[in-house]
């Protein structure tokens, strides 16, 4: 009931419009058209519209001029009917313009309506300080007086009707927004009278929203009102059954049984703040635009005119036949674009599908011009404009203006999703940068497994083919069957079916395919419409009455007995004429559907006993119920007949039959190595990091699977972008949640598994409100509750779907409001999933607060082991880091980033990491004060880290004479050991044993226990590990083997007690490197199939390689000669990557090639090694080095003993000076043997004896032996 208003010009256009003068009905003074020009200014006051754009809209089959002078003479009308004071005109007209004039006499109940929403915080609380907003609210819900312009109809204007389609859905959706609004307020306040007022109103508005209908219903039961809860039950159901055919929802209905029990549970509480969603925002949404241009043949201006209107009326007809919104240009052009303002499945291809059937529809003396184009639009802002920013739609113009008479130019985007439907050829019509395809024609594909050329092979459904073959057997002996396949989108239930049609099928099989179709959801049997018309071979160009003629003929043929009944019926069911003598049966319509259920089951049974048959039912999920219940006839009355039905389903569909009908399968997700078998048979080219993001991201699901394949993503997991030809289906299914895609979006902000104390929190939602929405989210597919906490998406791409949708504004807002959610409320998150809230303050934009973040999470994953993470938090930190300004805040921030990121890269790919040298140079370079820093201790140790794998060992030592200098300063003895391991290593190398001997004792002796996390997150490995490995190489080339024995193993105990791989690693390659020096091949293979085992699980490409070079070395000395090969690889890679410790490959390598007998090789390997050495100022093999060439140059084809005894002379000096008495004594061995063979026996012996004395006692090594040896043979002879 409208409420009266003082005023002396009252106009409503809420409901039945009416306007009033002084309180009189002067309504029906103007004409329906009048009525509808002032609703179409009146929406917009104050905004001025063009004259002729109006006149197009309301006259389109006039003239111009005619259709402005009939519009003058409606404004005129309106003007003296409506204006009370002259000088406050209801319209204010120009020349060009007309604008709706809103003066302060008048009243306008779109005006009231269309006001500014309350943003009062408080309105979701039971407070009397929500009496203002409650007013404010409740004075909009009144204005609301029905459907906007109800009843009003306007003849040959379809774009008027457009227009008038999308006000009255935007306003109801106001309506039914500002209501929900009401019943909350109003329930939170305890006012349950008022709740149900509007709870009832919005339910008129809304009637088929069963979750409003339950929410009256429980409104009303809570207020004692039982049985009018029940009888408002019964008027829904028979609503829906007489309306829709249709019954209520499970949970309506088992709601009605509680309430008339008097069983209702705790969860049947109202749920306030789940009642109303946040106001409507806008989002991204994918459409498909199709523009159509005309050249016109006619030089007559008028003539011209009026065929230009013809034709755009024929058109738009075609355009709206298809679901396209229709849009018409200034220019003359019609636009019309699909998937707006409801987002739907195929939209391209039912975008191309028009404008090929507009194409055919030509006119005489006209011509049109196509373009189509899909891309990504911002809906929500304006329901008036589809494509607000005009991006989509430019390109679509540039597309139909350069398309030739009668063609169709579709752009690259649009053919990638509609490639395999069309025949269709690349252009040059337009620029390079925009790629155009002509349409041809249709390819006469009907699904997509049609449409694609090459399929996927088939993996995992071996089961599912063996139970379908094994159907159509039994249906092949005259044992009818049938077949449910039911499964998500794109869980492959169409492609088993294709794979039976393919494999199984005779040549005489015949095959009915009928399609379900979403926009046919409520049109009684129209899949078989569609058939009907194919087996009966109607043209688009048949009159009714050779339509009516082909029923005649077709049905006395098929079923003569049964012919005059059925030939009106199925007339009537194609919407034909009925031709004398046959006469429409005059039955009632309930009476009239029975007969032609009937008929169409003789029909079929007629129809599969001629021939072997298989019935394909493709998406019952979207069938109407008449062709269910026709379904259900067929299933009832299977005969002994050769046919077979396979139907296919989403997990919502709830077959109606009893289960001994049909045999219901359901089609589970692909393995992940069904996957990435399926991944590699389409693309080797892929490489690990895309095929195991393909695998998380399709979950399964093999259209998913295909889909990123083409895509080939590499996007990183946090911007991860839905496929093109997947956005219409998670659109549609996100739209299908109503309110709860709100719900379901901000989840998605949170992750894919989402704990729901935490969604709780971050939505203001109460927990009973929650679990309505969490339950809408499990009965939709989208999601799942794994547990009472957690909410997972069913599949990544559902998660991803949700969250691109959003407009940026709101996923900032919502990502920093689950960060702050985090950070007040989830203390034990933000500790220990710190890269969670680095993401969400990222992505909200608070950069500053992330990138402290994404340190916290390095470093985390640091101590954790998580060494590729902790370099994906590094660089996602550097990135941030890039939106903040130079401050002295953010030069500190960016240091640790370096610092961090320069660490765990020497932890996974070892000291040879050009990223790891160079983030620590990065971070250097930032510091101005190195006195007693600690941070600056960290860079300079990475820095000298780095120098020791590519620079020189001379610059090395600079650096760690600068760390023995800072470590002091510092009070932490972490620094001061890692100081003394930095000079122990690198005098190491450069054969410095005795002080290398020194500085790694000192190390060791500063090391406790205690201090290891701080090592691993610091500089990424363990300290003692790493002194202990290096000191095992040092004592046994200083001739303590025992000593070494036990440094190594003391390296691997601490090694394994901290669970440190890449510690582990470091001490597994130092004791293989250790049993080579024993002489121990063994062993060594043994170690080094550890290391490969380590370094392939946790990716140490350092240890990989060395032990891979370990386990060839092994396998040569244990006389395997072509393990040579396996070294080389290894090799090379070291003096690409690691030159400044490639002398240590190389003295394998030539270790190994001389016991192979390849000794040509070997003497080229070690002056290459030789060289390096003196370049790098790696001394520590030097000693062997000049032995191994020694031998060499004994041995064929060099022969020269001279230069042999000179460079083992060479090399006993060098080991003395270096007191490498395990060197020394290998070099003395080999000079012995040549003074043995040429008789110089004492000074054979003299030799020996002289090193043999200097050994540590109890030295066990094998070349002690050969010493001993050699003298007894020696002083025998």
């Amino acid at each position: 009931m409208r409420v009266k208003q003082p005023k002396a010009l009252s106009i409503y256009m809420l409901g039945t419009m009416d306007i009033l003068v002084d309180g009189q009905s002067i309504t029906s003074t103007l004409q329906q058209k009048a009525r509808a020009v002032l609703a179409y200014l009146a929406i917009t006051p104050g905004v001025a519209h063009s004259r002729h754009k109006i006149a197009e809209i309301f006259w389109p089959n006039l003239s111009r001029h005619a259709a402005r002078s009939n519009l003058r003479q409606v404004v005129l009308l309106i003007q003296r009917k409506l204006t009370l004071d002259e000088s406050e005109p209801i319209i204010i007209a120009n020349r060009e313009n007309l604008t709706f004039n809103a003066h302060a006499n008048s009243f306008l109940d779109l005006s009231l309506f269309l006001s500014a929403l309350p943003q009062c915080d408080k309105i979701k609380d039971p407070s009397p300080a929500c009496g203002s907003c409650l007013h404010d609210l409740e004075s909009m819900a009144s204005a609301y007086g029905g459907e906007f312009l109800e009843g009003l109809v306007i003849e040959n204007a379809p774009e008027f009707d457009d227009w008038l389609r999308v006000q009255r859905e935007s306003l109801r959706r106001r309506a039914v927004f500002i209501l929900e609004q009401l019943v909350e307020c109003h329930n939170n306040q305890g006012q349950n009278k008022n709740a149900v007022h509007f709870a009832l109103r919005l339910c008129d508005i809304d009637p088929w929203n069963e979750e409003a209908q339950r929410r009256t219903m429980l409104l009303l039961a809570a207020s004692g009102q039982r049985a009018t809860a029940i009888g408002h039950y019964e008027a829904l159901r028979k609503s829906l059954h007489h309306e829709l055919g249709v019954m209520p929802e499970d949970e309506t209905r088992q709601l009605a049984e509680r309430i008339q029990s008097g069983n209702l549970r705790n969860t049947d509480k109202i749920s306030p703040s789940a009642l109303s969603p946040a106001s409507p925002s806008i989002e991204y949404r994918q459409i498909s635009v199709v523009c159509i241009g005309f050249t016109l043949q006619s030089k007559d201006i008028e003539k011209s005119l009026e065929q230009l209107n013809e034709a755009r009326n024929f058109h738009h007809s075609i355009l709206a036949s298809y679901a396209g919104h229709v849009v018409r240009s200034h220019d003359g052009t019609l636009l019309a674009y699909f998937g707006y303002p409801y987002p739907r499945e195929n939209t391209a291809l039912l975008a191309v599908e028009a404008a090929m059937k507009a194409s055919k529809s030509q006119m005489n003396e006209l011509t049109a011009h196509i373009g189509v184009h899909t891309g990504l639009v911002i809906v929500g802002d304006d329901p008036r404009l589809p494509d607000p920013l005009g991006r989509v739609t430019a390109l679509t113009q540039t597309l139909q203006s350069s398309a030739l008479s009668n063609d169709i130019l579709i752009s690259s985007e649009t053919h990638k999703l509609v490639e395999g439907y069309f025949l269709a050829e690349p252009t040059n019509l337009i620029s390079s940068d925009l790629k155009a395809f002509r349409i041809l024609a249709p390819s006469g594909a009907k699904n997509r497994l049609q449409a694609q050329s090459d399929l996927t092979p088939l993996f995992g459904r071996k089961n599912e083919i063996k139970v379908l073959k094994s159907s159509w057997r039994d249906a092949m002996t005259a044992r009818a069957s049938a077949v449910l396949l039911c499964g998500d989108p794109g869980i492959g239930k169409s492609r088993l079916v294709h794979t039976l049609r393919q494999n199984e099928l005779s040549p005489h099989t015949r095959v009915i395919e009928l399609q379900c179709a979403q926009e046919y959801k409520h049109s009684p049997l129209q899949p078989l419409l569609t058939l009907l018309e194919n087996i009966l071979g109607f043209h688009s160009e048949d009159t009714a009455q050779h339509r009516f003629q082909v029923i005649v003929d077709h049905l006395e043929k098929a079923i003569p007995n049964k012919a005059k009944e059925a030939i009106p019926l199925l007339a009537g069911l194609l919407s034909l004429p009925i031709i004398e003598p046959y006469q429409s049966s005059g039955a009632s319509p309930h009476h009239q559907r029975e007969q032609i259920l009937d008929l169409l089951l003789v029909y079929w049974l007629d129809y599969v006993a001629q021939a072997p048959t298989l019935l394909i039912i493709e998406d019952l999920h979207w069938i109407d119920p008449t062709s269910l219940e026709l379904i259900g006839r067929l299933l009832r009355n299977q005969r002994q007949s050769s046919y077979m039905i396979i139907m296919t389903a989403r997990p919502e569909f709830t077959p109606p039959w009893t289960e001994n009908l049909f045999l219901s399968m359901t089609i589970s997700p692909l393995s992940d190595d069904e996957v990435r078998a399926m991944i590699l048979s389409s693309d080797q080219s892929l490489n690990e990091n895309v095929i195991r993001q393909i695998i998380r991201h399709a979950d399964g699901v093999p259209l998913f699977a295909e889909e990123l394949i083409t895509c080939g993503t590499t996007t990183p997991e946090q911007d991860f972008n839905v496929p093109p030809a997947l956005r219409d289906l998670l659109a549609v299914r996100l739209d299908a949640l109503g309110k709860t895609k709100q719900i379901a979006q901000t989840a998605a902000v949170i992750g894919r598994t989402v704990s729901l104390p935490l969604l709780e929190k971050v939505t203001g939602l109460e927990k009973e409100s929650l679990d309505l929405a969490l339950r809408q989210l499990e009965q939709s597919g989208i999601a799942q509750i794994q547990s009472n906490t957690t909410l997972q998406f069913r599949h990544a791409l559902f998660k991803d779907g949700a969250y691109n949708v959003l407009a940026r504004k709101d996923r900032v807002a919502i990502h920093r409001s689950v960060a702050q959610t985090i950070e007040d409320r989830f203390s034990k998150i933000a500790d220990s999933r710190p890269e969670l809230l680095a993401q969400h303050w990222t992505q909200g934009e608070e950069f500053e607060h992330g990138v402290s973040y994404w340190i916290r999470a390095g470093k985390l994953a640091m101590r954790q082991n998580a060494i590729e993470e902790a370099i994906s938090h590094y660089r996602s930190g550097l990135d941030a880091l890039q939106q903040l300004p130079q401050t002295q805040s953010r030069t500190d921030m960016e240091f640790a980033l370096h610092v961090g990121l320069g660490t765990a890269c020497y932890a996974v790919e070892g000291y040879a990491s050009t990223q790891g040298a160079a983030s620590f140079e990065n971070a250097l370079a930032l510091m101005s004060d190195t006195k007693g820093n600690v941070e600056t201790f960290k860079a300079l140790w990475g820095l000298w880290a780095g120098h020791s794998s590519h620079s020189d060992w001379r610059a090395s030592l600079v650096l760690t004479q600068r760390l023995g200098v800072m470590a002091p300063e510092i009070t932490d003895p972490i620094f001061q050991q890692q100081a003394a391991f930095a000079a122990g290593n690198t005098q190491f190398w450069r054969g410095e044993f005795t002080t290398a001997q020194d500085h790694l004792h000192q190390a060791i002796a500063l090391y406790t226990p205690a201090q290891n996390p701080v090592h691993v997150e610091s500089f990424g490995e363990n300290g003692y590990v790493t002194s202990a490995s290096y000191l095992s190489w040092t004592l046994h080339i200083m001739g303590d083997e025992r000593a070494a024995t036990k440094a190594s193993q003391d390296a691997l105990n601490e090694a394994h007690r901290i669970k440190h791989p890449f510690s582990l690693g470091y001490a597994l390659t130092f004791a293989t490197v250790l049993q080579r020096l024993k002489q121990n091949p063994t062993k060594a293979q043994m170690l080094a199939e550890k290391i490969i085992a380590l370094a392939e699980t946790y990716g140490f490409p350092l240890w990989l390689t060395s032990g891979s070079l370990m386990r060839g070395w092994s396998k040569v000395m244990l006389g395997d000669p072509q393990a040579l090969d396996e070294m080389r690889a290894p090799v090379k890679a070291a003096r690409a990557l690691m030159g400044g410790v490639s002398v240590i490959f190389l003295e394998i390598l030539a270790d190994a090639l001389y016991h192979a007998g390849q000794i040509e090789e070997c003497h080229t390997v070690i002056t290459e090694a030789l060289g390096v050495a003196e370049q790098m100022d790696d001394r520590h093999a030097e000693a062997e080095l000049h032995r191994l060439k020694g031998l060499c140059l004994l041995s064929e084809p060099f022969c020269q003993q001279e230069a042999a005894l000179t460079c083992f002379k060479k090399a006993q000096q060098i080991a003395r000076r270096q007191n490498a008495l395990l060197f020394e004594l290998r070099a003395a061995i080999s000079l012995a043997d040549q003074c043995h063979r040429t008789n110089q026996n004492k000074q054979a012996q003299d030799l020996l004896t002289d090193i043999v004395t200097r050994l540590p006692k109890g030295a066990r090594l094998p070349e002690l032996k050969q010493a001993q040896a050699l003298m007894k043979r020696s002083k025998a002879d």
